[in-house]
């Protein structure tokens, strides 16, 4: 039987505090670097746009009816506006219009990934929601997105850092992205959707480290 106890063996006695630190610095400098690690698999990743796109219906606010929607590709060209620009700038849609009231984006990652986080550009005052299609097929709801300060453009979930993140607490696996707005003014526009994995080197030290504790506990059995 296995000593439940996990101990050093020093000078012909088990030291438990020891290993125990030892452990923990082990597990500790892996997961810490394998968190740190992630790269932006969305880049350059096919984007298909769902509905309709750059039709202005609700002339209220003397917005520009001519001013075209920008390509699905630019949502992961990994290229952020300086705030604040115009919504209009991005992709955009007016949702009074009959044919972008139930628009969404998908973006194919090209295979299964661990995703970690997320970040994006959209307009300021209005909510979004990313959902990630996982193993089962099933659409689950990551993040939603909430409305910041400021005008036009504004990158979530920190408009003053557009490098930062939205981490998930636990890692899903997935090879789709969808997403949609869930409120605010009815005109909505988004520049810029990015996820984030662990780089492969990241998730192999992680498991290394996982192979060292397991081989410090089978010595103490």
């Amino acid at each position: 039987a296995c000593n439940s106890s996990i101990g050093l063996y020093i000078g012909g006695k088990y030291h438990m505090a020891i290993r125990a630190l030892f452990v923990a610095a082990i597990l500790g400098l892996f997961g810490s670097q394998a968190s740190a690690d992630l790269i932006d698999i969305s880049d350059g990743a096919a984007v298909i746009l769902n509905g309709e796109y750059g039709v202005l219906n609700n002339l209220c606010c003397g917005w520009d009816a001519s001013a075209p929607s920008a390509p699905g590709s630019t949502l992961t060209d990994g290229f952020i506006y300086p705030p604040p620009t115009v919504w209009q700038q991005a992709v955009w849609w007016d949702a009074t219009n009959p044919g972008s009231a139930a628009n969404s984006i998908e973006i194919d990652l090209g295979g299964f990934h661990q995703l970690r986080g997320f970040s994006v550009q959209a307009d300021d005052n209005d909510t979004y929601r990313i959902e990630v299609l996982n193993e089962a097929d099933v659409w689950v709801t990551v993040w939603d997105i909430p409305f910041v300060g400021g005008w036009g453009l504004q990158s979530r979930p920190d408009p003053s850092n557009p490098s930062a993140a939205f981490f998930l607490g636990d890692i899903i696996r997935g090879d789709r992205l969808r997403f949609t707005a869930t409120g605010g003014d009815g005109f909505y526009s988004v520049s810029e959707i990015n996820a984030f994995a662990p780089e492969p080197a990241s998730t192999g030290l992680l498991a290394l480290g996982l192979a060292v504790f397991a081989a410090i506990r089978r010595k103490s059995c």
